[in-house]
């Protein structure tokens, strides 16, 4: 795919498209352990998984970084976490709707896919300007360049389409 293409190539931040790539990866591990916090989530966001995927139960590797990972999930408040999880999906305690955490993953996914200069759009004759942008010019900010497909060209990203509205 896209990834293996662009690999070598700079993003908007300066980054690889691979290590963009590692980053979103990250993000989306990051919510899964977040949102599993009341099962096995504390020890994945802290400890990670083996090479066969089976979560680590404590913290392994280099003793300087396996004791800053103890101390963090020793030393974390975990409830401020489930707070802030319940508070950005504005969920009740006991509820986890799945069409809202469908599109957080979209989001998490997607978020900074415009950061790969070659998928920024040039705004259209019809929809110029667009904010500051004439008819033809690429829009170079990743944040407004997504914004633009999300409103004009939703298709392009089936996995944002298929979201419920």
């Amino acid at each position: 795919g896209l990834f293996f293409v662009l690999d070598e190539q700079a993003t908007s931040s300066g980054n690889s498209a691979s290590t963009e790539f590692q980053r979103t990866i990250g993000a989306l591990f990051a919510v899964y352990w977040l949102l599993r916090m009341d099962i096995d989530g504390k020890q994945g966001f802290c400890f990670g998984c083996d090479e066969e995927w089976n979560i680590q139960t404590n913290a392994t590797g280099k003793p300087s970084d396996a004791r800053k990972r103890a101390k963090f999930y020793d030393d974390f408040q975990w409830s401020f976490m489930e707070e802030v999880v319940h508070s950005a999906l504005q969920l009740s305690p006991s509820e986890r709707p799945a069409d809202r955490l469908e599109a957080l993953l979209c989001l998490t996914a997607f978020h900074d896919i415009m950061k790969v200069q070659a998928l920024c759009p040039r705004v259209s004759l019809a929809h110029a300007p667009y904010e500051g942008y004439g008819a033809g010019e690429q829009i170079h900010d990743h944040d407004l360049a997504l914004a633009y497909v999300l409103e004009h060209y939703p298709e392009l990203l089936p996995s944002f389409r298929a979201l419920p509205q």
